[in-house]
Protein backbone atom coordinates (compact mmCIF):
# COMPACT_ATOMS: atom_id res chain seq x y z
CA UNK A 1 0.00 0.00 0.00
CA UNK A 2 1.50 3.67 -1.06
CA UNK A 3 1.81 6.23 1.98
CA UNK A 4 -1.58 8.30 2.02
CA UNK A 5 -0.25 12.35 2.06
CA UNK A 6 -1.80 13.73 4.51
CA UNK A 7 -1.37 17.95 5.30
CA UNK A 8 -1.40 18.74 8.71
CA UNK A 9 -1.69 22.14 10.81
CA UNK A 10 1.59 22.47 12.98
CA UNK A 11 -1.06 24.26 15.59
CA UNK A 12 -2.05 21.14 16.37
CA UNK A 13 1.44 19.02 17.44
CA UNK A 14 1.19 20.00 20.70
CA UNK A 15 -2.53 19.24 21.42
CA UNK A 16 -1.90 15.25 21.00
CA UNK A 17 -5.88 15.10 21.72
CA UNK A 18 -6.58 16.32 18.16
CA UNK A 19 -6.34 14.66 15.33
CA UNK A 20 -6.50 16.85 12.50
CA UNK A 21 -5.99 16.10 8.57
CA UNK A 22 -6.48 17.00 5.19
CA UNK A 23 -6.76 15.09 2.15
CA UNK A 24 -5.19 15.91 -1.40
CA UNK A 25 -5.78 13.73 -4.47
CA UNK A 26 -2.98 12.00 -4.44
CA UNK A 27 -2.68 8.18 -2.92
CA UNK A 28 -6.42 7.58 -4.12
CA UNK A 29 -8.07 4.28 -5.66
CA UNK A 30 -10.28 6.72 -7.68
CA UNK A 31 -9.90 7.42 -11.65
CA UNK A 32 -7.85 10.49 -12.50
CA UNK A 33 -8.85 13.15 -11.92
CA UNK A 34 -10.44 12.27 -8.73
CA UNK A 35 -7.53 10.45 -6.47
CA UNK A 36 -8.35 10.57 -3.29
CA UNK A 37 -11.62 11.30 -3.09
CA UNK A 38 -13.68 10.96 -0.15
CA UNK A 39 -17.10 12.44 -1.21
CA UNK A 40 -20.83 10.27 -2.79
CA UNK A 41 -21.63 13.56 -4.58
CA UNK A 42 -18.94 14.06 -7.46
CA UNK A 43 -20.14 10.98 -9.76
CA UNK A 44 -17.31 8.57 -8.40
CA UNK A 45 -18.02 5.19 -7.88
CA UNK A 46 -19.33 4.16 -4.27
CA UNK A 47 -17.16 1.49 -3.43
CA UNK A 48 -13.65 3.68 -4.80
CA UNK A 49 -15.27 6.18 -2.17
CA UNK A 50 -15.20 4.05 0.67
CA UNK A 51 -11.92 2.34 -0.01
CA UNK A 52 -10.07 6.07 -0.24
CA UNK A 53 -12.19 6.71 3.01
CA UNK A 54 -10.72 3.50 4.42
CA UNK A 55 -7.27 4.43 3.64
CA UNK A 56 -7.08 8.25 4.73
CA UNK A 57 -9.04 7.79 7.93
CA UNK A 58 -6.89 4.44 8.68
CA UNK A 59 -3.77 6.72 8.22
CA UNK A 60 -4.64 8.79 10.98
CA UNK A 61 -5.37 5.81 12.78
CA UNK A 62 -9.44 6.44 12.32
CA UNK A 63 -12.12 3.07 11.92
CA UNK A 64 -15.37 4.56 9.90
CA UNK A 65 -17.12 3.38 12.01
CA UNK A 66 -15.61 6.31 14.96
CA UNK A 67 -16.42 9.11 12.44
CA UNK A 68 -18.90 11.96 12.83
CA UNK A 69 -19.71 13.33 9.42
CA UNK A 70 -21.19 16.65 8.40
CA UNK A 71 -21.28 17.87 4.56
CA UNK A 72 -21.12 21.63 4.10
CA UNK A 73 -21.54 24.16 1.00
CA UNK A 74 -19.01 26.80 0.72
CA UNK A 75 -19.19 29.62 -1.80
CA UNK A 76 -19.74 29.10 -5.25
CA UNK A 77 -21.22 26.05 -4.51
CA UNK A 78 -18.10 23.63 -3.55
CA UNK A 79 -18.98 21.40 -1.39
CA UNK A 80 -16.62 20.25 1.44
CA UNK A 81 -16.85 17.48 4.21
CA UNK A 82 -16.01 17.80 7.72
CA UNK A 83 -15.07 14.49 9.19
CA UNK A 84 -14.05 14.54 13.36
CA UNK A 85 -13.81 10.79 15.55
CA UNK A 86 -16.46 10.27 18.03
CA UNK A 87 -13.90 9.49 20.50
CA UNK A 88 -13.63 13.68 20.19
CA UNK A 89 -17.11 13.88 21.54
CA UNK A 90 -15.93 11.28 24.97
CA UNK A 91 -17.85 8.21 24.14
CA UNK A 92 -17.90 6.01 21.02
CA UNK A 93 -20.88 4.92 22.17
CA UNK A 94 -22.55 8.79 21.60
CA UNK A 95 -23.79 9.49 17.83
CA UNK A 96 -24.02 13.52 17.28
CA UNK A 97 -27.62 13.33 17.14
CA UNK A 98 -27.76 12.67 20.40
CA UNK A 99 -25.43 15.30 21.66
CA UNK A 100 -26.34 18.84 23.02
CA UNK A 101 -26.23 21.98 20.93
Amino acid sequence: MSRIPIIQAKCFKNHPSIQFGMSTRLGGVSPAPLGMNLSFNVGDNEANVKQNRELFFGSLDIKLDELAMLRFTIINENVGMWACPLRAFGSKSRRPSQLAP
